[in-house]
């Protein structure tokens, strides 16, 4: 009789105190309907400071082939991920949030889609997001644009990190050490097929997002500067497509000076001018710095993360400190 094969599930969690056990007990149904595979859960605790450490280790108490890790501080979702991937065991990988926005009944498809289609990742993508407003989605639009238009992989709209992957997928995923991780990014830029699954998505469970403006941003950010194709080349034809209408401006203007006398708001025209060629090399030098900020990070060498508590059984296997 061949081996039955292992689907570990992975968790990302951060201050799911109130939602983390409901999120279990829909978990554990879907774990008990799938006869033919056997399951490892992975909870990954991201330094939360509402008690969400004592719910896991409760799970943990009452299920076998159930984990958890506790991070020393708040490293950050990517960390999470990349620490949950690190430490799973199974054949197949499911990674998704503890907040039932993610639906564990997709599971099943997912499980279908991979393992009977044989496609590589069975994947999420968002068909309508309830709880946010339309602002939101404006400006998540925009990212994705912006994210296609720059950088070297294109990221289809509304995918999220809800997905079933390979084996074969997630040592790619692994493989790739840089310490600014975007996952969305890292995912298609490692290849292999994937069969998308429209996905609703469910208010939260309980408690409130953990995502703000500023930290959507920063993601954001990070997204489209990880994967972007170095944009020096649309710099250099920025400024000199700015280099030549400022000369042709100024010979304008020199023009009727001399011809016509005209001298009236010259002065405020000139300081309009250079202050938008100003606000280009500024903004140019910002892009640059945060280049080099990513560079010198990664030359440091520190670890993505540390762990301070776990009840994993098989640490030797694995590197507690990866950089």
């Amino acid at each position: 009789m061949n081996k039955q094969e292992c689907i570990s599930i992975v968790v990302p969690c951060y201050n799911e105190k109130e939602s983390i056990g409901i999120f279990d007990q829909k978990l554990r149904e879907i774990i008990r309907s799938t006869k033919d595979y056997s399951f490892e859960v992975l909870y990954v605790d991201d330094g939360s400071t509402d008690g969400t450490l004592c719910i896991m280790e409760e799970i943990a108490e009452k299920h076998e082939e159930t984990y958890f890790l506790s991070f020393s501080r708040n490293f950050g979702k990517e960390q999470a991920i990349y620490a949950g991937l690190q430490f799973s065991r199974g054949d197949y990988v499911v990674l998704m949030d503890g907040d039932l926005q993610h639906p564990p009944e997709k599971i099943h498809e997912m499980i279908h889609a991979v393992a009977r289609e044989g496609y590589d990742v069975a994947a999420t993508c968002r068909s309508e997001r309830k709880d946010r407003a339309s602002a939101y989605n404006i400006w998540a639009g925009m990212f994705y644009r912006l994210f296609n238009a720059f950088s070297e992989v294109r990221l289809k709209e509304g995918a999220q990190d809800f997905r079933l992957m390979r084996r074969s997928v997630v040592e790619a995923v692994l493989s790739m050490k840089e310490s600014n991780r975007f996952s969305k990014g890292i995912f298609e830029w490692v290849g292999f097929s994937t069969k998308w699954i429209e996905n609703e998505d469910c208010t939260r469970v309980a408690g409130k997002t953990k995502w703000s403006f500023s930290t959507s941003f920063q993601y954001a950010l990070d997204g489209i500067l990880s994967f972007s194709k170095p944009p020096f080349r649309t710099l250099l034809v920025v400024g000199g497509l700015l280099t030549a209408v400022s000369l042709l401006f100024f010979l304008g203007l020199l023009a009727g000076l001399l011809f016509k006398g005209e001298e009236q708001g010259v002065l405020t025209l000139v300081v309009l001018w250079l202050s938008l060629i100003g606000g280009v090399l500024i903004a140019s030098i910002g892009l640059v710095g945060e280049y080099v900020w990513r560079i010198h990070g990664q030359s440091k060498g520190r670890p993505m993360y540390i762990i301070k508590k776990t009840n994993w059984k098989r640490g030797e296997e694995h590197e507690t400190f990866e950089e």
